[in-house]
This record gives C-alpha cells, structure tokens and sequence, in this order.
C-alpha cells in the first residue's frame, strides 16, 4: 500500500492545532487566575506583582522552602500590611537537577520543576524556628525504635504532625491548645515558624480561594501567639 502523504500533512497538523490549542488555553487560565488573585489583593487591601519586586527567596531567607533547587523564584506576589501585620503570599517554583548513568555508561541529565504557593506573615519579634509538616510512615517507624519529635498531649496532634524545633520549651509555648486545634482544623500541612514570620505552603499552586484561606490562616496563628511568650523571648534575650 502506498504511503499517503496528505494522510500524514493531516496528522501533523491535527498535532499541530491540538498543540497550539492547548498552549492558548493554559495561557488564558494563568491570566485568569492573575486577573483573580489581583482581585483579591485589592479586596484585602494588599497589592499584587506578576513579577517578585521585593526578591522574595531572599527577604524570607530564614525558610527552608526558599533554598530549594538550583533555580528558584517567585512570582504573583500578593503584599502589603493589613491591620498592623505584613503579608506577603506568593507562587513560587524550584528546579531540581539529578543525573543517572546508562547501561553503555553515558551519563543524562534530568531536571525537574516543583511548583508551589505559600503564605506569610511578620512578627514583630523573632522566634525559635519550629518545622510543622505531615506525619509519615518513616516517622511511625522511626518512634518504634525510640526515634521521636516533638510531642505533645494531643495524640491527634501528634499522629497527623511531625514537629521538630530549636527551642522545645518554646515550641509548647507556642502550639498552645489552642493552636493546635486550629492546625487540625486547617487544610494547611506544611507550617514554619521562624524569625520574624510565619509561613505555610504547599507543594502545588493555590486557587485564589485557597490563598484567601492561607493568608486568614497565618492571621489566625500569628494572633494565637500567647501575650507573655515576646516578654518570655526577650527576657532571655537581655540574659
């Protein structure tokens, strides 16, 4: 049978519509979902960038998310202050570079991009860094062998979290009852405390609903901090 190349132009421009199709459309829901986020910016009272104008990786050098990869950045940057707290919540992505070996002994290069939103807010006092993220089967077993985190009276708490922290004593000062209920209750999973903000965010982007509830969440648990634990920080600090 002979080969049709007509047969074949339609295949290849078939691919091709499909293709710019698909590019079109991720392009209008990106701008959609800036056009949202800005929206919601303005209706908190904050701003909103497209680009990062404030080099957030490195205003916020003090968390781990932000020393991820060989190349990161942020950017649909929402900030500004409400309320006597700083906010800044952002799309922020890493590269991550990894090589293997073939069976003929020739080496590949792999890259792979992680895409991630987060919220913060400021304190008006540094903190002990204290690291929240979910409990995992490593850790269940790690606690067979004697290996614990931080733990705490809630066993709710402590099956659905894995706390470590600089200070610990602080850190009981801090994920108060309160406080822990409210982490429960929260969709959020991934949780620091340090220096002067704090910070939650996800290994995914965020809807504009889910950053309206990640900025009243880091709200909420910057105004559980208990009224002595500042005095208690800086009592220390003048000793």
């Amino acid at each position: 049978m002979p080969f049709d190349n007509s047969l074949l132009l339609f295949f290849v421009l078939l691919v091709g519509v499909v293709i710019g199709f698909l590019v079109w459309w991720s392009a209008k829901r990106a701008e959609e979902r800036r056009q949202a986020l800005a929206a919601l910016a303005a209706s908190r009272g904050l701003a909103f960038h497209r680009e990062d104008p404030i080099g957030v990786p490195g205003t916020f050098a003090q968390f781990e998310l932000f020393h991820r990869g060989d190349s990161n950045y942020a950017y649909n940057v929402i900030r500004g202050a409400v309320e006597g707290h700083n906010y800044c919540a952002c799309d922020f992505q890493y590269t991550t570079v990894t090589y293997s070996t073939d069976s003929k002994g020739h080496t590949q290069r792999h890259e792979h991009t992680t895409y991630c939103s987060a919220a913060i807010v400021e304190l008006n006092y540094p903190v002990p860094a204290i690291w929240l993220r979910p409990e995992n089967f490593l850790d269940k077993a790690a606690h067979l062998v004697g290996c614990h985190d931080v733990e705490f009276e809630s066993a709710e708490f402590n099956r659905e979290f894995h706390v470590t922290a600089e200070n610990r004593e602080i850190a009981f000062d801090i994920l108060n009852a309160q406080t822990m209920q409210r982490l429960l209750a929260g969709p959020f999973r991934h949780i620091e405390f340090n220096g002067a903000a704090i910070l939650v965010f996800d290994e995914r982007t965020w809807e504009p609903a889910t950053f309206a509830a990640a900025l009243d969440f880091v709200r909420g648990l910057a105004e559980g901090l208990p009224n002595y634990l500042f005095d208690k920080l800086r009592e220390r600090a003048q000793a």
